[in-house]
């Protein structure tokens, strides 16, 4: 082989790594967008509403419409989430409390690849509470993965009137009483 074709090969090997490991990777980029457009956005759900809503997460409220590049960047973007499963309780007192557990995928996963990976971890979550106590169910997902402290959850699922049905002890005494009841599962229906 000659010097000519050595250097040519050299250059061929050099070109290809630098596609590899480009700067400028245009895919990459894009992700990097999605992750900075959908930084401050969660998706919530709460027993009783149909479909999930999104949250502002800085203003703490339920958003208005997106423009279609967030609203793309939250559906078609793969995102290191933190999804909080929590149970919203009600003791015998009056008082409420919520357990919760937070899962978080260990690759970067689209938002409806998010039920495969959560559904287990409520399911127990839910059978592991105390179900004289059990008003209803939610979940928040933010797409960067922080964690979110339970007073923020709960006032997140109050707006979204997570804590309006009653808990069976409450059902139980109202129909005694002779009056109409609405529990989880009839807000849900």
């Amino acid at each position: 082989m000659t010097q000519q074709k050595r250097n040519q090969a050299r250059r061929q090997r050099r070109n290809i790594r630098a596609l590899r490991s480009k700067r400028h990777n245009p895919t990459k980029r894009l992700q990097r967008h999605q992750s900075a457009a959908a930084r401050r956005y969660g998706i919530a759900w709460v027993g009783g509403i149909a479909e999930p809503v999104l949250i502002d997460l800085k203003a703490g409220r339920v958003c208005p419409p997106l423009s279609k590049v967030e609203a793309d960047a939250i559906t078609e973007g793969r995102h290191h989430w933190a999804v909080h499963c929590a149970v919203l309780l009600r003791t015998q007192t009056g008082s409420d409390y919520m357990q919760t557990v937070m899962v978080r995928p260990a690759q970067p996963r689209q938002h409806h690849e998010l039920v495969d990976v959560c559904n287990e971890e409520h399911q127990a979550l839910i059978k592991s509470t105390n179900p004289q106590h059990f008003v209803n169910a939610a979940w928040l997902a933010t797409c960067a993965g922080e964690e979110l402290p339970d007073e923020t959850l709960a006032g997140l699922f109050a707006q979204l009137d997570g804590w309006e049905p009653l808990a069976r002890w409450q059902a139980d005494e109202a129909e005694r009483r002779g009056e109409p009841v609405q529990t989880f599962g009839e807000v849900a229906a």
